[in-house]
């Protein structure tokens, strides 16, 4: 008697049983949330820098007006 090849899971059935190991997993969770809090400081970094930048740009601007008026 020979075993019978068995059919490959369909890529949903796949998809979600790779799914429900990475939620399952402890470490999986633990780099989600790295991701997570990595992503929200790097969106408030971007916004930092570009009011940061707006102000030092307003500030080279006084400067400038400041050095052309002194002329």
């Amino acid at each position: 008697m020979t075993p019978t090849p068995h059919a490959a899971p369909s890529p949903i059935a796949f998809a979600c049983h790779t799914a429900e190991a990475f939620i399952r997993d402890q470490a999986a969770v633990t780099a989600l949330e790295y991701a997570l809090l990595g992503s929200l400081i790097a969106a408030v970094a971007a916004a930092g820098v570009g009011t940061l930048g707006n102000h030092v740009q307003a500030l080279w601007a006084v400067v400038a007006n400041a050095v052309v008026a002194a002329m």
